[in-house]
């Protein structure tokens, strides 16, 4: 029997949740929830300055902003 499997890392760069991963959760200070799921729809090997890794880029810097 097959069953996915996840892989959580935990990082403090921006530029690498946007590049590396599929997915970023946004977590707030207190109290500690999710505040956002970030999905980026990137093919792999994939590429660090391609649009939709920008553009995820974009959005995690405004939402720490925002939330900060």
């Amino acid at each position: 029997m097959l069953t996915r499997r996840a892989v959580n890392f935990v990082t403090h760069s921006l530029a690498d949740a946007a590049f590396l991963f599929y997915g970023t959760a946004v977590m707030s200070n207190r109290p500690r929830q999710v505040v956002k799921i970030i999905n980026v729809d990137k093919e792999r090997p994939g590429d660090p300055i391609s649009s939709k890794v920008q553009k995820a880029r974009t959005e995690l810097w405004t939402l720490f902003k925002n939330f900060g």
